[in-house]
């Protein structure tokens, strides 16, 4: 099994010489499984492996035992270890969520802080070939498009220098159950997997096996297969809507976006749909709670011959139509002050936000990224990457040339000259949009003032 996860980190390029990669281990076989994996070749792959628990707080003692494990494992293989402990219960009641999601939104919030925190710019998770198949299954339940049909993919960046890698992606729980049981090793075992209280156990329990019986003993292989072409599929596109997205948008007050009518209709419902989603992330940071019924009544306010109509969207965000367009802006007072920004010949738009304080939970986004107000010379600019430019990136104590993290990072050569660079009044460089941010502007916990800057 050994030799089929290194064929898939180096078929997806997951992990290069030099990585720091922080494994997220939970104690159960899959988690386990993969930091005995990436421990057993971190020397042939020349990676730094360290591990992060997070303790839910769910199951009262049992939780604490899973701690305890992941502890006494880390410390047999001589693994530093990050550990922490929320209540997601308490997480969930506050901001309304369900367990799963109140669970994931910390985990991930969890993980980005310990891999900042060490330096790690690779985050490994041990989703496999059957949870792959679990998550189509439970996306088409609830309606997805192609997005969320390409289910868990493979590599995905959380931050501008942290990516989560997913190296058991092609790996079944069979495997997993045999490759432990050949090194007499026994993880813990989570109760409520058992349980059907959630879709996902009910998908792994009751419909997958129905599935398998009268249709399709491979129907884990296909699935997962399906996801990987959608995937595909899906990145295609995304470039597509990207491109039109910044041909016919335009910025106005530094905040507001606005699509013209008249190049809305004329596109076909799947690059429409993708510019208008791209508009909405611009002003409204995500698109959560953004839904299939948001999508049908802006389509309809596009349609609609009576100029200024209107839709409300979740977050404070309003559609207004006017003669010739629709803009997306922010209803109201939200909370945060907007800054105004010097601008080169870059053809995007950047908008930012301050707050009193750092979020509690950053975006995964590599689109937005935080910084120390009070650390800023302002005003800041937006230009182009210049000969000899350098930073000092996050976690890192010297200068590093822009030309040398382009190539660390495997930018593409088209894409480097056209990659924003935000600067302070002084000249120095706070972010390499998308890639990189400063090591002297980043939050820490002494931070008063907390700025936001969100780029398309």
């Amino acid at each position: 099994m050994l030799k089929k996860i290194k064929h898939t980190i180096q078929r997806l390029s997951l992990l290069k010489k030099g990585d720091k990669v922080l494994v997220a281990v939970s104690g159960g076989p899959d988690s386990v499984c993969l930091l005995l994996a990436l421990y057993s070749l971190g020397k042939e792959l020349g990676v730094k492996v360290l591990c992060a628990h997070l303790n839910h707080q769910l199951r009262g003692a049992e939780s604490n035992k899973d701690e305890a494990y992941v502890i006494k494992l880390s410390d047999k293989l001589n693994i530093p270890i990050l550990v922490e402990s929320r209540d997601v219960e308490v997480f969930a009641k506050k901001n309304k969520f369900s367990i799963e999601q109140a669970a994931r939104e910390l985990r991930y919030d969890f993980l980005l802080g310990a891999a900042k925190e060490v330096g790690a710019n690779k985050i490994a998770t041990g989703h496999t070939r059957d949870d792959q198949a679990e998550t189509v299954l439970m996306r088409l339940l609830r309606g997805a498009g192609l997005k969320g049909l390409r289910a868990i993919p493979p590599v995905r960046k959380l931050s501008s220098n942290v990516h989560i890698i997913r190296p058991l992606i092609d790996v079944s729980k069979k495997e997993i159950t045999s490759f432990l049981r050949r090194r007499n090793i026994k993880s813990r075992l989570d109760s409520t997997n058992k349980k059907d209280i959630f879709l996902r156990n009910k998908i792994r329990h009751n419909l997958i096996p129905y599935l398998e019986k009268h249709y399709s003993l491979k129907i884990k292989d296909i699935l997962a297969r399906t996801a990987n072409n959608l995937d595909g599929d899906y990145s295609y596109l995304m470039k597509q809507q990207r491109r039109i997205f910044k041909k016919i948008s335009s910025v106005k007050n530094n905040k507001n976006i606005t699509l013209p009518i008249k190049d809305l209709r004329t596109l076909d419902i799947a690059l429409k749909r993708g510019v208008i989603r791209l508009a909405i992330e611009a002003v409204k940071g995500d698109l959560k709670n953004i839904d299939y019924r948001h999508w049908n009544e802006i389509e309809d306010l596009i349609l609609k011959r009576k100029a200024k109509s209107e839709v409300h969207l979740p977050g404070g965000i309003n559609v207004v139509k006017k003669e010739r367009s629709i803009v997306f802006k922010r209803r109201g007072k939200n909370g945060a002050r907007h800054l105004k920004l010097k601008w080169c010949q870059a053809p995007f738009f950047l908008r930012a936000s301050v707050s009193s304080k750092p979020p509690k939970r950053f975006s995964a986004s590599r689109k937005i990224e935080y910084f120390d107000f009070d650390k800023i010379n302002f005003p800041l600019k937006v230009r182009y990457r210049k000969p000899h430019d350098k930073i000092r990136p996050l976690g890192m104590k010297k200068y590093k040339r822009i030309k040398d993290i382009f190539i660390d990072d495997k930018i593409k050569v088209n894409k480097r000259a056209s990659t924003p660079i935000v600067v302070d009044a002084k000249g120095k460089i706070a972010w390499i949009c998308g890639v990189r941010i400063c090591n002297d502007f980043k939050v820490t916990s002494r931070t008063k003032k907390c700025l936001r800057l969100y780029y398309v």
